[in-house]
């Protein structure tokens, strides 16, 4: 396992910092002060990383010889986040998906009620 996760270069503490960034990440690092969507060239690693997906269209105004282009239309989906704070929380032992019961009862006590609904 350890040779594998040297070849890969994937470890524990990469996922888990991968994992963190997608749990803490802030959507106002993908616009400039201006409300203005920030070039994917100009994101940080921590931004870049959370990205999921991008779709990009041109929009044009006009018909025919009058068409103009206009702008883009950028639409920009995130890894879910919810599921990476679901994710660090089980990782934190903050979520467990077992159930423990405890049984109080002596082993003396149960075989004594089963002798007992035997005998109804």
């Amino acid at each position: 396992m350890e040779e594998r996760s040297k070849a890969t270069q994937i470890t524990a503490e990469r996922v888990l910092q991968e994992l963190g960034r997608v749990a803490f990440f802030d959507p106002r690092r993908l616009l400039n002060a201006d409300g203005s969507p920030r070039p994917i060239n100009e994101l940080d690693d921590d931004t870049a990383a959370v990205l999921a997906g991008m779709d990009i269209a041109e929009e044009f105004a006009g018909a025919g010889e009058e068409r103009r282009f206009v702008g883009y239309t950028r639409k920009v989906k995130l890894a879910d986040k919810v599921a990476a704070l679901n994710l660090a929380m089980r990782h934190l032992g903050m979520l467990t998906d077992k159930l423990e019961v405890k049984d109080v009862t002596t082993r003396a006590d149960r075989l004594r009620q089963a002798r007992e609904r035997r005998k109804q």
